[in-house]
């Protein structure tokens, strides 16, 4: 591809020496994908030999693990039988009034070994004896329990990599895929100057026309006669709206809110594309998990290789909310969401599904209309789950940012969230973080609900309300068993 962006640049340098600006633009985009590229594949070679060194580890781990599973089954069997003789001696010392007399009783109580010395010096030392089988047991079973752990660590560490390395594939084949698509267009545009190439630029005002046409339906009830719209919104009116209840009306549709890359009505948006911004372009990972901001139906879903993927959602009271540059979208027109709910995954890195050819770089673009009218999303969002307030809002929100704080009972502008790619990796992150022993063993809470309609996680979440995952076993906190230490 870099070899025939070399051919490309011969031929338009034979038009013209200084290449046109409509050249230079589309050249910019194949450099920046390619760029983009070599980045990528950079990081998938990293993820390889990690992969290979996890592999080696979790190999000398296993091999450790076995060796101390022998060595504690050993003591384990040691301490037994010392605790049967132990418990033997102590019986023939204290069972005095037995009929029947054996030969260790003949032994310790005759004439040749003074009592003193038996019950005394030979009890003392076979308890110092036990004492020191018992340490040697428990060090092997905390030995074990370390290299369990570590085995587990190792485990995840392969797990998050392996998750790491499936993801930039994923993105290598959508830039690979792009590359292509946007070679193709350029090509056929010079054969047919009317080609749909000279539109490919274009792409968020089409996005910005289709959500008018599709407010100005929803304002006149003039719903879509497919996906059993009109239905659906009959009902959905019918239902209790959760937002009465919350302190804002609508959610935040991504977590956290670290950096706003452009606001509302934002004038060198309006500047670049002839069209005003009509909301806020919030800064996220790609892949980024991105939920419905009230209860609503889904009215419309674009998902696309090569241009913007978006979402449009119907709400109670008036309310529509649109999202963009989307990398993966889990609903369909028709469905019901719930405030909360996970309805997609953010993109916008070029080159990759649903950023469209004009990206400008990983983030969600969310909008908030009220009757058909875009409104600012940053008037009816709780600001004070923003960090870095100083930097990331300025400051004609500075008010509504205060008003916010004050309703909310605790500070949560620093709260930090448990990061992980999937429910298991945020499960072994959280108790990697709190739990001790056996219990930073994500393994050990599966099969404590293995068999049963028990959540785990909540299993999780009650130990650390109860005994910190370990760290005290008996608490002054008791969260409900009335009756009962915290054992």
């Amino acid at each position: 591809m870099t070899q025939e962006l070399f051919e490309l640049d011969a031929i338009e340098r034979e038009k013209n020496a200084n290449l046109n600006a409509n050249y230079r633009t589309a050249r910019n985009e194949i450099v920046r994908v390619i760029s983009s590229i070599e980045q990528t594949t950079s990081d998938i070679s990293t993820s390889v030999r990690k992969l290979a060194q996890y592999q080696t580890q979790m190999k000398i781990a296993l091999d450790q693990l076995q060796e101390a599973r022998i060595s504690s089954t050993t003591a384990k069997e040691y301490l037994t039988d010392y605790l049967n003789l132990f418990y033997k001696m102590e019986l023939e010392l204290s069972n005095q009034g037995v009929n029947d007399i054996n030969e260790l009783r003949l032994f310790i109580t005759s004439d040749n070994i003074n009592q003193t010395l038996v019950g005394g010096d030979i009890i003392k030392a076979m308890t110092l004896q036990l004492v020191e089988l018992i340490q040697k047991t428990n060090d092997e079973e905390d030995n074990k329990i370390e290299l369990l752990s570590k085995l587990g660590a190792l485990k995840q560490l392969a797990q998050t990599t392996l998750q790491s390395y499936r993801n930039e594939i994923e993105k290598l084949q959508q830039k690979k895929q792009y590359l292509i698509n946007f070679l193709e267009l350029y090509k056929n545009k010079q054969a047919d100057p009317q080609h749909k190439f000279d539109k490919v630029f274009s792409s968020k005002k089409d996005v910005y026309l289709s959500i008018q046409t599709f407010l100005d339906e929803i304002v006149k009830k003039n719903y879509k006669s497919s996906d059993n719209i009109a239905v659906k919104l009959a009902e959905l009116s019918t239902l209790p709206d959760p937002s009465d209840k919350e302190s804002s009306p609508i959610a935040w549709p991504i977590y956290p809110i670290e950096k706003i890359l452009r606001y509302f009505n934002d004038s060198d948006f309006e500047k670049e594309q002839g069209f005003k911004h009509q909301g806020i372009q919030i800064q996220a990972l790609q892949g980024t998990p991105v939920y419905a901001v009230r209860d609503g139906v889904v009215y419309h879903t674009f998902n696309n290789m090569d241009s913007i993927s978006w979402i449009m959602i119907v709400h109670q009271k008036g309310y529509v909310s649109t999202y963009q540059y989307l990398n993966q979208i889990l609903v369909k027109p028709g469905d019901m969401v719930q405030r909360g709910q996970i309805i997609g995954y953010s993109g916008g890195e070029p080159g990759t599904k649903g950023a469209g050819f004009v990206s400008e770089g990983e983030n969600l673009t969310f909008g908030i209309y009220k009757d058909g009218v875009a409104i600012d999303p940053l008037t009816v969002l709780d600001l004070s789950v923003v960090t870095n307030r100083q930097e990331t809002l300025p400051d004609e929100y500075r008010i509504k940012y205060l008003n916010d704080h004050l309703v909310r009972p605790i500070d949560v502008s620093e709260l930090k969230l448990v990061e992980g790619n999937s429910v298991d990796e945020r499960a072994q992150k959280f108790i990697g973080g709190y739990a001790v022993g056996i219990y930073r063993d994500l393994n050990f809470w599966n099969s404590v609900v293995e068999g049963t309609n028990i959540d785990r996680d909540m299993v999780i979440c009650v130990a650390f309300a109860e005994s910190t995952l370990g760290n005290y076993l008996s608490t002054a906190n008791n969260i409900g068993n009335v009756g009962n230490n915290d054992r």
